[in-house]
């Protein structure tokens, strides 16, 4: 039932209607007259404001935050006419140009020289650099960091020496990178922890004639990254072509990164990628008990390591500076010395001889020079390599065993062949094998994982989780010696290259090389200082102890 108004009701609601309404058309009118006269005033500005200097107007929102600069990138490139990709890209390439170092001048050799002092005519660098490293704070692994010191060195050349230091969690690996590293200015490296795969393509940093440092082989674990480390370890270089979109529609870009290039990687695991592995130098860090202890007594004495490292960074920078190139005039020798007893040889001997170089460019005051200019290596820098690299280098070709794995394997058979009661046994645990060899468990099961790599210890435990029943595999190979000793070089270089049934070309076609000044008819010829340094690190050569 609806209810009717009375007259005079209907009257005075017609009127508020109507008043309402007059009042809306009123500030629409009024706000569409506000609104027409500022679109006329900005439109009026536009036209007569001068247009933005684009270049300026980039280089501005390069230097502004990233959030900021999102609030008025679409603003902005409506103001300039252009695509807001088009413009994301002009900001990222400021923002580039903006991040790297101005150019730094050119070092000047003399002032080097004499930061440097007498370590340029030190006639044995690597014993006084193993005493610095230890005096700087490193307890033990003194062999493996003169290793790495000529690894680092070895970035002057065109092929420099990449290394993998493997071991036990805690086992000092990354300390005993570290503490080389200081010994180096900072551009001969820079560190990261790890990659993505396809970060070293748009990477900033300059890899030329410079070492990645990464520390933990797990950072580089996908395949496709191990593949562009490879790549630029092997081609030293990196080529890579992506789209990008751009005001024509998608166009290629092409990415480029020059070498040469080094690697220094730490990693608990026994073998890295197979064909990463093969390029590599590979390291082991001391696990015994004695280790353990010398380690905690160092850490007991808390001191303040007040070593200078400014001489030892000013070698390096001095030595970028001058002849840089060696020649190796036994190398012909030493290849038809060195058993052909693996395929990987064919890289572990340019290895090799780049370690001979580095040794032989850190003396390079004390070397001679062939008529081309270039530093000629002597038989005490093989001598020196010899010493440091003969163990590592047999075993990389598995040659030899490493004593660490040896030990647990022979430890192994002595257990299996007869348990506490007399009784065979047919397997051993990790635990019952770390008890044997009293050590902890992770040092164990890092040693018999070596050991199933190389193929003398086995699991047959394949259930994770459950202890592993440890037993023998592929025998133990006899010893077999891989590099020559050294004496054998040193007569060879007494006879001046010529021993009977045995000639070898010298390299540039000028004659002999002056290993030790003349030939075996020539043995009452004089000798320079120089070249009996050069020789033997001092030591009277044969011919002088003959004559």
């Amino acid at each position: 039932m609806t209810m009717e108004l009375p007259p005079e009701a209907e009257k005075i609601l017609g009127d508020i209607d109507a008043k309402s309404k007059r009042a809306a058309d009123d500030w629409l009118a009024e706000f569409s007259k506000k609104l027409n006269e500022a679109l006329a005033a900005r439109a009026a500005a536009e036209e007569t404001a001068p247009r933005p200097d684009e270049r300026a107007l980039v280089e501005a929102l390069a230097s502004k935050d990233h959030s900021e600069y999102d609030r008025v990138r679409s603003e902005v490139a409506k103001t300039l006419g252009v695509r807001v990709g088009t413009l994301d890209d002009k900001v990222a390439e400021a923002r580039k140009r903006r991040a790297k170092p101005e150019a730094l001048p050119l070092p000047d050799p003399e002032k080097l020289a004499a930061e440097a002092g007498d370590l340029l005519t030190e006639s044995d660098i690597l014993e006084r650099f193993g005493k610095a490293v230890e005096r700087a704070g490193l307890v033990g692994e003194t062999n493996n960091a003169k290793i790495l010191y000529l690894a680092i060195t070895s970035r002057l050349f065109d092929r420099p020496v990449s290394v993998a230091v493997k071991g036990v969690s805690a086992g000092g690996k990354s300390f005993t990178v570290e503490s080389v590293l200081k010994f180096f200015p900072a551009p001969a490296y820079f560190t990261r922890t790890g990659f993505s795969e396809k970060a070293l393509y748009f990477s900033d940093e300059d890899f030329q004639h410079r070492f990645i440092v990464i520390f933990e082989a797990v950072g580089m674990e996908s395949d496709y990254l191990s593949y562009v480390i490879r790549t630029l370890l092997s081609e030293n270089r990196l080529s890579y072509e992506l789209p990008v979109k751009s005001e024509d529609g998608m166009k290629p870009q092409l990415l480029e990164k020059e070498g040469p290039t080094g690697l220094i990687t730490t990693t608990t695991a026994a073998k890295l990628h197979p064909e990463n592995e093969t390029r590599l130098f590979s390291l082991g860090v001391i696990d015994t008990k004695q280790q353990t202890r010398a380690v905690m007594r160092t850490l007991a004495a808390d001191k303040v390591s007040t070593f200078d490292y400014g001489p030892w960074q000013a070698l390096q920078e001095w030595l970028a500076t001058g002849e840089q190139r060696v020649v190796v005039p036994y190398a012909p020798w030493l290849a038809d010395k060195i058993p052909p007893v693996a395929v990987r040889l064919r890289r572990d001997f340019g290895m090799l001889l780049s370690l001979i170089r580095a040794h032989a460019l850190l003396h390079r005051e004390t070397r001679d020079k062939d008529d081309q200019g270039r530093i000629v290596a002597a038989t005490a820098d093989y001598a020196a390599i010899y010493h440091l690299v003969e163990k590592p280098f047999a075993e990389g070709v598995e040659a030899t065993v490493p004593a660490t794995v040896r030990e647990t394997v022979e430890v192994v058979r002595e257990c299996l062949a007869a348990d506490e009661s007399g009784q065979t046994a047919t397997t051993i645990s990790l635990a019952a094998l770390a008890k044997e060899l009293k050590l902890d468990k992770s040092s164990v099961h890092h040693r018999v994982r070596k050991a199933i790599a190389a193929g003398y210890l086995a699991n047959q435990e394949t259930k994770k989780g459950k202890p592993s029943q440890i037993v023998l595999a592929d025998p133990l190979p006899k010893e077999r010696e891989v590099l020559p000793a050294p004496g054998a070089l040193e007569r060879w270089s007494d006879y001046g290259g010529d021993v009977p049934r045995e000639t070898y070309p010298r390299p540039g076609g000028n004659g002999h090389l002056h290993i030790n000044q003349g030939r075996r008819e020539d043995a009452n010829a004089p000798i320079s200082p120089r070249n009996r340094l050069q020789h033997s690190n001092g030591q009277s050569s044969r011919r002088e102890r003959l004559g």
